[in-house]
């Protein structure tokens, strides 16, 4: 009888270390919209549906005169965008064709420049930070999915989360656009 017993103790033991594994193997740690998420390498995401942008906003200061700069980079575009106001309206646009190539090359610089590095213990949003100077903001999107947002300002006390070399960033995409600095001349930031 004991046998018997000791028999199905060792089937209920075995059954639910089998249930455990089934539960537990193939699971992803962190779901997919889980902000700590790695993101997985800017080049590999060429052939997605991705693109990625870098928005310099002035400082705070009236309706009127509030402007920004947006430059977004795709596998088929490159867009300057020159916004007027705090509804971002499109004051001027560029779009220059752009290739899958040329695409992945400027991906794979830009992680060079850790552009995914994001700084722990950092505020997640530029929201009324350093409102008397610039704040940059980085934005990888793919599948239409914001997968990334970061920021970066020069401003003391509120350097942002951003965590890659925000000068070479800014380089980078404003290398994009053939004569970025003659076009953007005009824009008082």
């Amino acid at each position: 009888m004991k046998y018997i017993i000791g028999g199905f103790g060792i089937i209920i033991i075995v059954a639910a270390f089998i249930a455990i594994v089934v539960a537990f193997v193939g699971r992803d740690p962190l779901p997919d919209d889980s902000p700590d998420r790695a993101i997985s390498t800017l080049s590999d995401l060429a052939d997605d549906s991705s693109e990625v942008s870098f928005t310099t906003y002035g400082p705070i200061v009236g309706h009127e005169e509030f402007r920004a700069i947006r430059i977004t980079v795709t596998d088929s575009q490159r867009r300057l965008d020159i916004l007027r106001g705090y509804n971002l309206a499109v004051e001027e646009r560029v779009e220059l064709a752009n290739n899958t190539a040329a695409y992945e090359a400027f991906l794979q610089a830009l992680e060079q420049a850790n552009f995914t590095a994001v700084l722990d213990g950092a505020a997640e949003r530029e929201d009324g930070k350093c409102p008397t100077t610039r704040r940059h903001v980085y934005l990888l999107v793919v599948n239409g999915d914001e997968e990334l947002r970061t920021w970066s300002s020069p401003c003391r006390g509120e350097r942002g989360n951003f965590g890659g070399d925000a000068r070479l960033v800014e380089r980078l995409f404003q290398g994009q656009i053939p004569d970025y600095r003659e076009i953007t001349r005009e824009v008082r930031l």
